[in-house]
C-alpha cells in the first residue's frame, strides 16, 4: 500500500469520493503518484485517475463533458479528444495528484503571460482535463463556477497546431476554446501547478 502525507491523503480521499459518486470510478491508491508538494498556497489537489482512460475509452474530455452537463451547460467547439494532442501530464500508466492554488480566478501571478511566455519561464500550467475536473468539483462544492472574470489558459495542453485550450464561465455556460500560444491579455492567465 502506498504511503502518503496526511495533507495528500485528505485530498486523495476527497477526490476518491468525487470519482466514485459522480462517475462510478473506484481509484486504486497503489497506482497514485503525487506530483509536487501541496501546501497552504497550493492546496487544491486534483486527482486524475488512470481508470478514467479505460472508462472513457480514451476519450476523457468527452466523458467529463457528459458528466458536467448533468450539473450545468457546457460549450466546447469541436472534439477535444481529437483536437488536443499534447499534455504535460497524462494518466497513461499511473493516476496522479497535482496541486494548484485554490481560488476562483486564474492565477494573478501569471497575468499578461502567454502560453509561450510560461513555457520559456518553465511554469507548468494546468491541462484541459485537470481544468475540467476542477470546474466540476468546484461547482459541486460551492454551487459557483471558476473564472467568472478571467480565462484560464490551459498551458499544459496544446492542439495539433500548437493552440492552447482556454476555459472560463461565459455568463450561463462553461466554455472551452483555443487561442494562439503567443496571445497575452491580462484576463488570460494560467493556473500554475506545484510540480
Amino acid at each position: 500500500m502506498a504511503k502518503f502525507r496526511d495533507f495528500d491523503l485528505e485530498r486523495i480521499e476527497k477526490n476518491e469520493e468525487f470519482w466514485l459518486d459522480q462517475c462510478g470510478i473506484k481509484i486504486n491508491r497503489d497506482n497514485i503518484i503525487v506530483m509536487g508538494a501541496g501546501n497552504t498556497e497550493f492546496g487544491r489537489g486534483i486527482l486524475v485517475p488512470n481508470e478514467l482512460l479505460a472508462v472513457s475509452h480514451n476519450r476523457p474530455h468527452g466523458f467529463l463533458k457528459s458528466g458536467m452537463e448533468k450539473s450545468f451547460p457546457v460549450s466546447i467547439r469541436g472534439d477535444l479528444d481529437k483536437l488536443i494532442t499534447r499534455n504535460v501530464r497524462w494518466p497513461i500508466w499511473n493516476s496522479y495528484l497535482v496541486y494548484f492554488r485554490d481560488r476562483q480566478e486564474a492565477d494573478v501571478e501569471n497575468d499578461g503571460l502567454s502560453a509561450d511566455d510560461l513555457e520559456k519561464k518553465e511554469i507548468l500550467g494546468i491541462n484541459c482535463v485537470e481544468r475540467m475536473i476542477y470546474e466540476w468539483q468546484y461547482n459541486l462544492e460551492t454551487g459557483e463556477h471558476l473564472d467568472i472574470s478571467s480565462i484560464t489558459i490551459c498551458s499544459g495542453s496544446r492542439d495539433a497546431d500548437g493552440g492552447v485550450p482556454s476555459v472560463y464561465w461565459d455568463v450561463a455556460h462553461f466554455e472551452v476554446r483555443c487561442y494562439d500560444p503567443s496571445r497575452s491579455l491580462s484576463l488570460l492567465r494560467s493556473r500554475a501547478a506545484a510540480v
